[in-house]
This record gives C-alpha cells, sequence and structure tokens, in this order.
C-alpha cells in the first residue's frame, strides 16, 4: 500500500467509483469517518454500504457486494470473523458487519448495513 492522504472531496471521488459498482448488486454507500468529520485522513476511509430499497430478506447479498468491491479494485485484508476475533481480545463485544478491504492506496473499512 502507497501513501493515503484521503482529503474530503478525494473521499467523495472514491465514493462514488464505489456506488458504480455497489448499485450493480442493490446497494449504496456513503462516506463516514475522519474523512467526513475532519475532512480529512492519513490512515483509512470508512464506507457505510446499505441497501438500495427496503427489503424483506434479513442478510444482504453479501457474495454480490463482495464481487462489486473487486470490481471497484478493492481487495478483502481483514473478514469480519478475524476483526470480532480481535474486538473481543480487547473486551468489545460488538456484533455489526465490519470488513476491512485495501485499495492500491490504502485500507478501507466497510460497515454493512442490512
Amino acid at each position: 500500500m502507497g501513501a493515503w492522504h484521503l482529503t474530503a472531496f478525494d473521499g467523495l471521488m472514491f465514493v462514488r467509483a464505489l456506488e458504480r459498482e455497489l448499485k450493480t448488486v442493490g446497494r449504496h454507500c456513503a462516506l463516514a469517518g475522519s474523512v467526513l468529520h475532519r475532512g480529512q485522513s492519513d490512515k483509512d476511509v470508512d464506507i457505510i454500504v446499505f441497501p438500495r430499497k427496503k427489503r424483506s430478506i434479513p442478510r444482504p447479498n453479501m457474495r454480490g457486494m463482495r464481487a462489486a468491491l473487486r470490481r471497484a479494485g478493492l481487495s478483502p485484508w481483514m473478514s469480519r470473523s478475524k476483526l470480532r476475533a480481535n474486538w473481543i481480545k480487547r473486551g468489545i463485544h460488538d456484533n455489526k458487519w465490519a470488513e476491512v478491504w485495501v485499495s492500491s492506496r490504502g485500507r478501507v473499512g466497510i460497515l454493512v448495513l442490512s
């Protein structure tokens, strides 16, 4: 991974590129974290992925979502199970669906809402 300095404008362009792929599997994405709140980050970018339409299906199409993320140039780095195991070691008991992916520029934290 190269140097990762992301401004709010960079974050917006990044989310728009992700959105093009995610919409093909019925998902939207939104910018979150320090890029949104402080206008920049040297560490990572946080993205929230959520359904385009309210559905009766309780679990999102993770296979389709992951394929869309790969098409957008991301690679998986830490799965939900590994991330949760790290949290539990630190005494954090959280059941949210989060994963960490990487782009050619740096880390991408992804929170998936159903």
